[in-house]
């Protein structure tokens, strides 16, 4: 055996020798020929509530001689947290949720129970130790969902990264002029209180626009809703043929249109019967609004329609887009932006429906847990196996 043994490490030493590239094919801590301590483990849950201790078996020996001195447990801590808000004011027009996880090592492997070799027992083919391995207290996990806002919470477990990620996403398409966009922008200025007559007359005399400032909740005619139109029907065509207001070309002419006069002119009665008194280019951009009033050929050109909408929205066809688009309009972009600026993160979270808050954020700890037998030189082995732990 020991013929054999030696000769094994001739060999070993023959094939580092004669390689092209330098490599030590032992540890930095292991000399050729050293006998380790052989271990193994097992623990009794991979769970363990903060605070309070977990348990193990370990079974274990030496070779060569060697007399085992003590077992250890390491372990490392590792914190995982995720942090989550949904967007809540502009109602089920624009549905948004930003989402970050991160996790990272707090504390490197470490010794955190030492058990003398004295505290094993010999069952006629190895040593078997059982113990109890402490956690701490402050690895409890995180939950916070409020029903109540708590800023200093929110500073503590939210960076200042997120909520101007959050904001700008959100704030950015508010103002754009696709799908349900300007329905969400209608629902934050319908929706939050904050945007009271004062407020609206200081954003006013600020960037020179003109937004409502009588207001009055539930007065017919007088509410924020009431000042607030664009046409998002897009089935019931004769009814929008109504908020025709101008049509315009590819060259950037125009005309006014007013579907109201034309229908009154096309029907006008003569005795029991009502007859289309309208002939020539009239009648036949009646007869065009009335099919599609957002496209109609017109002195054999294609006219695209401008809708009645507030003050501060320009809705029309796109025709590159194939559809109504509604935007902000230039001279009323930065009023618009300071608005939403004002409005303070908590509110663009606020679900009104459940009356609670639609942020979360989670922190979870994990332990990597590791099994090591010293013997009296001072060789450690390490169990192959390594358990994480769930900390609740």
């Amino acid at each position: 055996m020991k013929l054999q043994y030696k000769l094994g490490i001739m060999a070993l030493g023959i094939v580092a020798f004669t390689s092209c590239e330098k490599h030590d094919p032992f540890d930095d801590h292991v000399e050729p020929g050293q006998l380790v301590p052989t271990c193994y483990w097992e623990v009794a849950s991979t769970a363990v509530k903060a605070g309070e201790e977990f348990s193990f078996t370990g079974k274990y020996y030496a070779e060569g001689g060697n007399v085992p001195k003590q077992s250890q447990v390491w372990y490392s801590i590792n914190q995982a947290d995720e942090a989550s808000a949904t967007l809540k004011l502009c109602g089920s027009y624009y549905s948004y949720t930003q989402t970050v996880a991160s996790t990272q090592e707090i504390r490197t492997s470490q010794a955190m129970a030492v058990f003398p070799h004295g505290q094993s027992t010999w069952d006629g083919y190895e040593y078997v130790i059982t113990g109890k391995v402490p956690t701490s207290s402050t690895l409890a996990p995180v939950s916070w969902m409020p029903k109540v806002w708590d800023q200093a919470n929110y500073d503590r477990y939210f960076t200042p990264e997120f909520t101007d990620s959050f904001l700008t996403v959100v704030k950015t398409n508010l103002l754009d002029e696709k799908g349900n966009f300007p329905a969400a922008l209608q629902n934050v200025y319908v929706s939050y209180g904050g945007f009271t007559n004062e407020y609206m007359t200081l954003i006013n005399e600020t960037y020179s626009v003109n937004f409502p400032t009588n207001v009055e909740e539930g007065v017919t005619g007088k509410t924020k809703s009431d000042f607030w139109h664009f046409i998002k029907d897009t089935d019931k065509k004769t009814t929008r043929c109504y908020a025709v207001v101008s049509y315009s070309n590819a060259t950037g002419e125009s005309f006014k249109a007013n579907y109201d006069s034309l229908y009154k002119v096309a029907h006008t009665k003569v005795g029991r019967e009502t007859v289309n008194k309208l002939t020539g280019p009239d009648s036949l951009l009646y007869e065009a609004m009335t099919v599609n009033p957002s496209v109609i050929s017109f002195e054999g050109q294609d006219w695209y329609a401008t809708y009645q909408s507030s003050e501060w929205l320009n809705c029309r066809y796109e025709p590159s887009a194939a559809a109504i688009l509604t935007a902000v309009k230039s001279d009323y972009v930065d009023a618009v932006n300071e608005m939403l600026n004002s409005i303070p993160f908590d509110e663009w979270v606020y679900n009104k429906t459940d009356q609670n808050y639609a942020v979360s954020f989670t922190r979870k700890y994990t332990l990597d847990s590791s099994f090591k037998v010293v013997d009296t030189a001072d060789n450690v082995g390490v169990a192959s196996t390594n358990y994480t732990l769930d900390v609740n």
